[in-house]
């Protein structure tokens, strides 16, 4: 499969072998509301990890 990337500023063509090909589709995803919140909750609460305020003390 020939394919054109949106690579640099012209672009690349690369040519891919079929059997080996996988295609992942965007999927859409509106924005958020209020980013710096969604940020911040992030930051408080990341998924499986402990909060920032419990990785990286003061004047780290």
């Amino acid at each position: 499969m020939k394919l054109r990337l949106d690579y640099g500023t012209e672009g690349l063509d690369v040519d891919l072998p079929d059997q080996r090909l996988t295609i992942i589709e965007p999927v859409y995803r509106a924005p958020v509301p209020d980013a710096h919140a969604a940020l911040r909750e992030a930051m408080r609460a990341p998924i499986g990890r402990p909060p920032v305020r419990d990785l990286v003390r003061p004047g780290q």
